[in-house]
């Protein structure tokens, strides 16, 4: 059975359409065709797109190169085909780099079936690994983030001597170090076991290893910084067919929250008191009636009050609007009756000298050693700042965006890029994520290694800037100069790059245009000088033959200078290509 398939045909020749059709058919192919030959109506049918584009290579309104170029600007994957009568081989190469998937000459159809069928493999195929590379990265993202949010790393190691310990991103960031910091040995990691608990790490690995149980154990790291850290490992002992243990695979959580949270609650009443009373966040207690039981000075002073015996006992009703006041009671019972916390909500309030602020919001129920809702606890954070801090941030980032000049902030060891404006990604073609998995080096002609680039970070940190000039690689595969001026900086003990680009295209041609005019004018002046040196030599020739023949000079001559009559070739010599040669003589 036929097999539809969705053509659009650039063709300026109905016949040679026709014929195109016609060997689809041969093909098995049923084809639903559309025919255009400029332009617009390319554009028009591009949407829905195709399933596959065949083209004449030149037509009187359009060119299938053009076509390509029209194509390529869209997030779009459409094989396209040429079939043309006049197409060279020079050609063709310069097409299929420039995206045809594949040609033929008219005069040899009969190949149509299948470089359409391959045509339409190929595209299948690219799907497929498109798919399955997102796929891939979904999952690995996926994985990457749910370590992170809970602070869980995964690990495994071989048993065998001097085996690697392979470490998941997340662990790295547990232990403070980054992936050129860790050598993956067991020795590595013991090194930052904290002396106190060493023993009892490789007590709890041995005996895992020598018996049927799981590793598990809690003890403290040191990173790099000196930072102590709580840490949670648990490990799986693999064993062979003969029951020797052969790998260890586990998890490590970072439970220095947890730990620190268990020390406070072992704090006395008055510490906790004063923390809470030094805290700039909203921190209140409240009953089952939404009356304040415990607040912090911060909340206090929220309210236009000195002590916190001016607002205990009161709720609501008595400082906000009774609006507002209504909607915080009603929140506070829902949070009393199902004992679901209201987290992380941003509420607006009006402070007593009228101004409105907007603060997050976390209200948590209170329980008895019994478990019962004995009222709830609040905590509210003034984002008023912060907000108007993005604001500013945001109408920053518009200005950076509006720039004519492209704008880079480079990671400084690795040159990743870790952010860029709008300029950078539209003269390099590129969306802005795509730019965010790029380096450096991967845009840079001059700076293509990375050695190039240790070399020039080397200059940065010793100079602190640099401005240069060099040829940057756009995605399409072309290149354009730029002038980028570059500062290296240090923030939070990270090195940075910020680069400021210039594209220099039109200043390089105005450049080149002059040095050629500069050229002419000197090939102008040497041709113009020679003519009138060779006038002048060839009159005094003639006055020499004059005086020869016993005749008057026909030509005055004193007006040459010495200077002048020194540099003229001898009369017995003329000038061929430069250099100076016997002239013949002239017969009486």
């Amino acid at each position: 059975m036929p097999r539809p398939l969705r053509v659009l045909i650039l063709e300026d020749n109905p016949a040679d359409a026709e014929l195109v059709l016609h060997e689809l058919r041969r093909a098995d192919y049923e084809p639903r065709w559309e025919r255009v030959e400029s332009e617009p109506d390319f554009l028009a049918h591009l949407d829905p797109p195709p399933e596959i584009i065949l083209s004449d290579y030149q037509m009187p309104q359009f060119t299938a190169v053009r076509a390509l170029e029209l194509l390529r600007g869209r997030p779009v994957d459409v094989p396209f085909v040429i079939v043309s009568g006049t197409i060279g081989e020079d050609v063709a190469v310069e097409a299929m780099r420039a995206g045809a998937t594949d040609y033929l000459l008219k005069d040899r159809l009969a190949r149509l079936g299948l470089a359409v069928a391959r045509a339409l493999e190929g595209k299948k195929l690219r799907e497929e690994k498109r798919r399955a590379d997102q796929a891939l990265r979904d999952s690995e993202g996926f994985l990457e983030q749910a370590q992170e949010v809970a602070h869980i790393g995964s690990w495994i190691s071989d048993l065998a001597p001097e085996a690697p310990l392979v470490w998941s991103r997340e662990v790295f960031h547990i232990f403070g170090l980054s992936e050129t910091e860790f050598d993956g040995t067991v020795a590595s990691f013991l090194a930052r076991v904290h002396p106190d608990d060493l023993e009892a790490v490789r007590q709890a690995s041995r005996l895992a290893t020598e018996r049927s149980t799981d590793y598990e154990i809690e003890h403290r790291i040191i990173r790099p910084d000196g930072d102590v850290r709580w840490v949670h490992e648990k490990a799986r002992v693999l064993r062979d067919a003969g029951g020797r243990p052969v790998r260890m695979l586990g998890v490590v959580q970072d439970i220095t929250e947890r730990k620190a949270a268990e020390a406070l609650l072992a704090e006395e009443r008055n510490l906790l008191r004063t923390l809470i009373n030094t805290h700039p966040d909203f921190i209140y207690v409240k009953d089952t009636a939404s009356r304040f039981v415990i607040a912090n000075r911060a909340i206090v002073r929220s309210f236009g009050k000195a002590l916190p015996e001016e607002i205990v006992g009161k709720s609501d009703q008595d400082f906000h609007p009774p609006d507002r006041a209504a909607q915080f009671q009603a929140d506070e019972q829902k949070v009393l009756q199902t004992g679901q916390p209201l987290i992380d909500r941003e509420d607006f309030v009006l402070s007593p000298d009228g101004e409105t602020r907007c603060v997050l919001s976390t209200k948590v129920p209170l329980r008895d050693e019994n478990g019962q809702i004995v009222g709830l606890v609040g905590i509210g954070h003034d984002l008023t700042e912060r907000k108007r801090a993005e604001a500013r941030l945001q109408l920053f980032r518009q200005l950076v965006d509006q720039s004519n000049d492209a704008i880079f902030v480079l990671e400084a060891e690795t040159s990743r890029l870790l952010d860029v404006n709008e300029t950078a990604c539209r003269q390099l073609g590129y969306r802005h994520d795509e730019l965010l998995n790029l380096r450096v080096t991967d845009l840079n002609v001059n700076l293509a290694t990375p050695a190039a680039w240790a070399e020039r970070l080397q200059v940065l940190r010793a100079t602190g800037s640099r401005a240069s000039e060099s040829l940057v690689r756009c995605k399409d595969g072309s290149t354009f100069p730029i002038e980028a001026a570059a500062r290296y900086l240090v923030l939070d003990q990270k090195e940075y790059v910020i680069a400021v680009v210039r594209d220099i295209t039109e200043r390089k041609r105005a450049e080149t245009a002059l040095l050629r005019q500069n050229e002419e004018l000197v090939r102008f002046n040497r041709v113009a000088v020679g003519r009138e040196l060779r006038m002048i030599e060839l009159k005094q020739q003639v006055n020499d033959l004059a005086r020869q023949l016993g005749q008057p000079a026909p030509y005055p001559l004193a007006f040459l200078d010495a200077t002048a009559a020194a540099s003229l070739p001898s009369a017995n010599a003329s000038t061929v290509g430069g250099q100076s040669e016997p002239a013949s003589t002239p017969s009486p």
